[in-house]
């Protein structure tokens, strides 16, 4: 069998029927299983599923009974597969027609552990948004090349089937950022890559969805388990300084942009960032200036708005950013953190 579709279902009963449909009209000459993984929906999702699989064969129906979070969720879908590739398809999102013949043609002529494809992004108005993230094919082993293509989303790579044996992903349940998670120990096992400059998947911004309803306090929390996962992966792989690098300072960005909401929060809703420091200290040293600017960060608004916009390259230096303190203010009061409410929380 050529591909596993692990399909990751919670109460999506408004979306689930075409993220299917997109799958099974597919004009396809490899074979596919489907396998739709319910955690524990409350909503009819299930049901729809298995009037589904009345007339379509090829969907297999895992169920957890109780909501065990999306990480395990795709876990559990990837453990059952038997395809010689395995591809996550988002239960609100749809594959994009011709989109799974080409993938195979790919992944055959290339021969890769992982292939990597462009997206759109379509909201609610049915408005698209077309990434065009990858400007050329590459077929590649040199990991630093490829490496900002793995900082998330997992349904835009499909992954040779033995690479997801016995993965540290999934071990935990965790809904935001899973996706860094997954994608990072993917490419830490992987021998080659190719990234093909083509858009063969829709990614809907649903505002009900699991990531985008997650509160501030929850995801400060969640940096906790993140880096502690980020930490076992790396120590069970080899890599370059430089991919742990990388890897630091996405996860900074992330942090200072959290922090920043964090400060600008009313007094009451404020999250406390005293265990976030502490686990922090277990993945530095006690000498790495990242740490020690992170830190600052937790104690000052202003400190914490000049990293985050160092960190995101519009200015490169305090005394710029001192001149434009005023009116950086004023717009993150009107509009919040750009990096927060539109990058931050996405599947």
């Amino acid at each position: 069998m050529d591909f596993s579709i692990i399909v990751p279902v919670y109460n999506v009963e408004k979306y689930v029927t075409r993220c299917l449909d997109s799958i099974f009209t597919q004009q396809f000459s490899g074979t596919f299983e489907v396998i739709a993984v319910d955690d524990g929906s409350t909503d009819n999702s299930l049901q729809m599923l298995k009037n589904y699989h009345k007339k379509e064969s090829r969907l297999k129906i895992l169920e957890h009974g109780i909501n065990k979070k999306l990480s395990i969720a795709r876990t559990t879908g990837m453990n059952a597969s038997n395809g010689d590739y395995i591809l996550h398809v988002d239960s609100d999102d749809w594959m994009l027609p011709g989109s799974l013949e080409e993938i195979l043609l790919k992944c055959k002529s290339s021969d890769a552990d992982v292939v990597v494809f462009d997206f759109l992004r379509e909201d609610n108005s049915g408005r698209q948004l077309f990434e065009n993230e990858i400007r050329e094919e590459l077929f590649t082993k040199d990991k630093l090349k490829v490496q900002k293509h793995f900082f998330g989303s997992p349904w835009n790579k499909v992954v040779k089937r033995r690479l997801t044996e016995n993965m540290i992903y999934g071990t935990i349940g965790i809904n935001s950022v899973e996706d860094l998670i997954y994608s990072t120990e993917i490419l830490l096992r992987a021998d080659s890559i190719l990234l093909v400059n083509k858009v063969l998947y829709a990614y809907f911004l649903n505002q009900s969805s699991l990531t985008q309803t997650v509160n501030l306090k929850a995801l400060l929390d969640n940096q906790k388990v993140i880096y502690s996962e980020l930490q076992k992966i790396l120590n069970a792989n080899s890599y370059k300084p430089e991919f742990k690098r990388k890897l630091l300072a996405q996860r900074e960005n992330v942090i200072y942009d959290l922090l920043l909401a964090n400060h600008r929060s009313e007094k009451e809703a404020k999250a406390s960032t005293e265990d976030l420091v502490k686990h922090l200290h277990l993945f530095y040293s006690s000498n790495d200036k990242r740490m020690s600017r992170m830190i600052k960060a937790t104690e000052s608004k202003y400190f914490c708005m000049l990293q985050y916009f160092l960190s995101l390259g519009i200015v490169n230096s305090l005394s710029i950013l001192m001149r434009k303190i005023v009116p950086i203010e004023k717009t993150l009061n009107k509009f919040g953190s750009p990096y927060f409410d539109h990058n931050l929380v996405k599947k």
